[in-house]
């Protein structure tokens, strides 16, 4: 820390532990002795910060106004409690904890919403991981039945098969309500006849070629196919032979 009004030394930091006497920046003691409210506030607020990304400004502040709050109100607490020894840490969760049991939420769920649990057979969705500890993913049952490949790390814990969970009908629910549409069969293309009118006006694409004569890589002749070809001498001598 820089510094016009001092000079730059070394200072012994006394503490309530002799061991923990250690030599510090004649500075940052200066600075600790006379920090402010701001400073304690932000130092006791950086560990349990509640603020979180957003693209809305008024909710950052609303947030930090609820920071001060809590911490006013255990700074009050510890005014009227000087011998409580009682941590901010330790206060927040309370005070959470009295805010939930003082104003409970009613969440209403409907049996159609979600997908039934049996006691015995505990159909519930669990994560799957590889000995590696990566999440395990696997084509989910009920896409592929759709001719669709979506990969999941869920399954269900009773019927060890892949679902996916996301969404409000979700492949999960679906499937344990019954709601199991039919497996789609693979569709084979089929050829199409020609018609007649193509082979009247193409009859040269239709006519049978004659069958090539058999040929002997051994002795280089052709073996006939018919019995105009065989001569007197019993077989023709092969215009390409191999020898």
């Amino acid at each position: 820390m820089l510094n016009s009004y001092m000079q730059h030394e070394m200072k012994e930091a006394r503490a309530s532990n002799p061991r923990n006497t250690r030599l510090k920046p004649a500075t940052v003691l200066e600075y600790n002795q006379r920090m402010g409210g701001v400073d304690h506030i932000d130092k006791a607020l950086a560990p349990y910060s509640i603020l979180r990304k957003s693209l809305k400004w008024y909710k950052k502040l609303a947030f930090h106004m609820l920071e001060i709050a809590s911490y006013n109100s255990y700074i009050v607490y510890k005014h009227y409690h000087p011998n409580a020894k009682l941590t901010f840490k330790i206060f927040l969760l309370t005070l959470v904890q009295e805010i939930l049991q003082k104003h409970k939420l009613n969440r209403k769920r409907n049996a159609i919403d979600r997908a039934p649990m049996s006691d015995n057979g505990q159909h519930l969705p669990e994560k799957n991981f590889t000995p590696s500890g990566k999440p395990s993913k696997q084509d989910c049952v009920l896409c592929r039945r759709k001719g669709v490949r979506t990969q999941t790390s869920f399954s269900c814990a009773a019927c060890k098969k892949r679902f996916c969970i996301d969404g409000k009908d979700s492949c999960f629910k679906l499937w344990h309500l019954g709601q199991i549409p039919p497996k789609r069969s693979r569709v084979i293309p089929q050829i199409q006849d020609v018609p007649n009118s193509f082979i009247e006006t193409n009859p040269s694409n239709f006519e049978s070629s004659p069958e090539p004569p058999e040929y002997s890589q051994i002795t280089g002749y052709t073996v006939p196919t018919n019995s105009d070809a065989i001569s007197s001498q019993g077989i023709l001598p092969s215009s390409n032979p191999l020898y």
